[in-house]
């Protein structure tokens, strides 16, 4: 338990920042731990720059859930050729158990190949929503790139939405 005049000596007022706020600073503290924000020259920071596939992926991961601001269409479809070969890379792991589980049939090795495909199917899905946050985010900042609002994402649930946003998204 923390004491009210220890937190106002030490001005920490982080019991009163909202939860997107501590998130994002925990994101960008673990980026500035690992030196990611080396990798990224300072023009391919403000936006709007083109960026390469490795400085598209730092930003996209240090910038988690901001949703304001701009993103290049470089910056995008690099993170999102990113997202789907990441995605499909992790998706190979619980195939391969599968498939070996598979063969091996009914026994004790089958059993525990089985085991791990569950567990790479888990794998799967973690990644997946651990990257959905920054896709979604990486969209909204293309779509204010085009002067719209990123509110434009939920074409998605629409069915031919996807089509509509795609070619927002291409456009200059």
């Amino acid at each position: 338990v923390v004491d009210r005049e220890e937190v106002a000596q030490n001005g920490d007022t982080s019991d009163s920042e909202p939860l997107a706020k501590s998130w994002k600073q925990a994101v960008s503290g673990i980026g500035k731990e690992l030196g990611m924000q080396e990798f990224v020259t300072e023009s391919a920071r403000k936006g709007g720059e083109t960026v390469t596939f490795f400085e598209s992926i730092v930003l996209c991961l240090s910038k988690y859930a901001q949703f304001d601001g701009r993103a290049s269409r470089s910056e995008f479809w690099w993170f999102y050729l990113f997202t789907a070969l990441a995605t499909f890379v992790v998706y190979l792991i619980p195939l391969f158990f599968g498939i070996i589980a598979g063969a091996a049939g009914d026994n004790a090795l089958g059993a525990i190949f089985g085991i791990l495909a569950v567990i790479g199917f888990i794998l799967v899905f973690v990644v997946a929503i651990g990257l959905l946050i920054p896709m979604l985010a990486v969209g909204c900042r293309r779509l204010h790139d085009r002067g719209q609002s990123g509110w434009l994402q939920l074409l998605f649930l629409v069915p031919c939405g996807n089509i509509v946003l795609i070619i927002f998204w291409i456009m200059e």
